[in-house]
């Protein structure tokens, strides 16, 4: 079965690209820094290694920084796979497959050392499928083809776990606002009851509860509703899965870009687990005082 963002065709009878809207939408658009100078060059440890590359199997320089993140020198890539660097980096400049990509010195086999653009590995597999393929072997081409395969498929399955973490989420946040309707306000009510039957140093503990508990669930409420008019201006989309025979199989519709506001969702959370912990205090509360 062909899985399909809008269109899911590949494009035949060139075996030079392998195309998914799906992978498109993700990796072009990039707008391509004015100069070299805005690009970040670290003058940190490196570390020069070879590695393996998946499928290729053909070792490849490498340089690990001091975070652990594997770069891949892109000369070295095109030399492997036997293509003109300068004109392919101009066409990878304008994709997202080239944000993270940094200028690192790196010393050439013939012992040279300068400083050149590098890819974060993960990027490599989608700068091989957007190569001129009829330039390698046939041989490679095979190869190029399983390995991206293979990158489409981990692109396609994080991408669908984004999704289901967006909607989950977007449940949650909409069983949140149904159950603290109108809880602050019950709460406020009954603190003239609770002042009654209370001394008056448990009633200044009392006022102190309800208020707490008030300012939380008010913004608790108030961080999930940006939350959701966050999500709401993100442009959804309509998908299809289609047969290998051209028919479609399902369709559904899903947020282009299903990211979340990190930072606010944290946040949020933050504030439901002060909630939790208020209620349990208050909870100890009222029973030590018999209610």
């Amino acid at each position: 079965m062909a899985r399909g963002f809008i269109s899911s065709t590949r494009e035949r009878g060139r075996p030079n690209r392998r195309h998914d809207a799906g992978k498109d939408a993700l990796l072009k658009g990039k707008k391509v820094k004015e100069n070299d100078e805005e690009q970040d060059t670290r003058e940190e440890s490196l570390q020069q290694t070879v590695i393996r590359l998946p499928h290729l199997n053909e070792e490849i320089p490498a340089l690990r920084a001091s975070d652990g993140k594997l770069y891949i020198p892109v000369i070295a890539l095109c030399h492997m796979l036997g293509i003109e660097p300068d004109r392919h980096i101009r066409r990878w400049r304008q994709m997202l497959l080239w944000e993270g990509s940094l200028k690192l010195p790196y010393r050439s086999p013939q012992g040279y050392q300068r400083t050149v653009w590098c890819l974060p590995l993960p990027m490599v597999p989608f700068a091989c499928s957007y190569c001129n393929w009829n330039l390698v072997s046939p041989e490679r081409r095979e190869q190029l083809h399983r390995l991206a395969d293979e990158a489409n498929g981990v692109l396609y399955r994080r991408h669908m776990q984004m999704v289901d973490t967006y909607h989950i989420t977007r449940q949650f946040l909409f069983r949140f606002l149904t159950t603290t309707v109108g809880a602050a306000n019950n709460l406020r009510q009954k603190a003239p009851f609770l002042a009654q039957q209370l001394d008056e140093e448990s009633r200044t503990h009392s006022t102190a509860f309800i208020e707490q508990g008030c300012a939380l669930i008010t913004t608790a409420t108030e961080q999930a509703k940006a939350i959701l008019h966050w999500q709401s201006d993100t442009p959804i989309i309509d998908v299809f899965s289609q047969r290998e025979d051209g028919t479609i199989e399902d369709e559904y519709s899903m947020p282009l870009l299903p990211v979340l506001p990190e930072g606010e969702y944290q946040a949020l959370f933050a504030t439901i687990d002060g909630i939790i912990a208020w209620h349990s205090s208050f909870s100890e509360f009222l029973t030590l005082h018999g209610f």
